[in-house]
């Protein structure tokens, strides 16, 4: 399957990138590409650990963000580096 090109002809990077060739195109995407471009993505993106993420308080979320760096910083000083 070919991946879906923004106007102008230009293939890389994000579907209607306003950075490259094509980006003063002023003619909308249909919303059915979008669709079909929004339902590629879909599958590879985890949604229940969006929702778990959702229901966690703003402190809660960067209580397990501040948890996660000291995990990655333990990581680095035992010479293991995250892929």
């Amino acid at each position: 399957m070919t991946r879906p090109a923004c106007r102008g002809g230009w293939s890389g990077g994000r579907v209607n990138d306003m950075s490259g060739p094509g980006a003063n195109d002023p003619t909308p995407i249909p919303a059915s590409e979008m669709e079909a471009v929004i339902e590629i993505y879909k599958r590879d993106v985890d949604r229940t650990l969006l929702r778990e993420n959702l229901e966690l308080t703003p402190d809660q979320r960067v209580r397990r963000l501040t948890a996660f760096m000291r995990f990655v910083e333990q990581l680095r000083n035992a010479g293991l580096h995250p892929s």
